[in-house]
């Protein structure tokens, strides 16, 4: 089995840190966890900004944004990460994502905000009764993707 391993880079006033497992086993990844893998043959670095919560996330013109007013922990409303990713390397952060709200995250690489770099994220219970994960991919020349991917493993929202 691949063990992932776990950086937290943080340390700055006004950042709050990522907490989760190191040494995780290929085993199902917890809801509001961050799955980061690169993909390329150099290294990169990947900022990771929570730029608004609401209750639901809408398509606009200029790509995503949240609405509706929302109740949760400070903490979570600020939370951001620079994560630096060796060439092939995966990191993955566990239930970081604590509050079933839908949380607008922005992405840079490299300090570049690639191509639909705003994402928002709802790790929550769906209403097909899973929970979600964010998976993120850094390619070649620094292009980026993020997707959402579920899990049964409810992580912070269990009941």
């Amino acid at each position: 089995m691949k063990r992932r391993t776990l950086l937290a880079a943080l340390g700055t006033a006004g950042t709050t840190g990522l907490a989760g497992c190191s040494g995780l086993l290929d085993d199902e990844l917890p809801a509001g966890s961050l799955h980061l893998e690169n993909r390329h043959d150099l290294p990169h670095i990947v900022r990771m900004t929570v730029t608004d919560v609401g209750s639901d996330g809408v398509r606009t013109d200029d790509g995503y944004d949240v609405r509706g007013d929302v109740t949760i922990r400070p903490e979570q409303r600020r939370l951001q990460t620079s994560i630096s990713v060796a060439p092939n390397e995966i990191k993955t952060f566990e239930a970081i994502f604590t509050e079933p709200v839908t949380y607008l995250i922005e992405f840079t690489v490299d300090g570049v905000v690639p191509e639909n770099a705003v994402y928002p994220f709802s790790p929550g219970v769906s209403s097909r009764g899973n929970y979600t994960y964010l998976d993120a991919e850094v390619y070649g020349g620094g292009k980026f993707s993020a997707s959402f991917s579920t899990t049964d493993v409810s992580g912070p929202f269990d009941d």
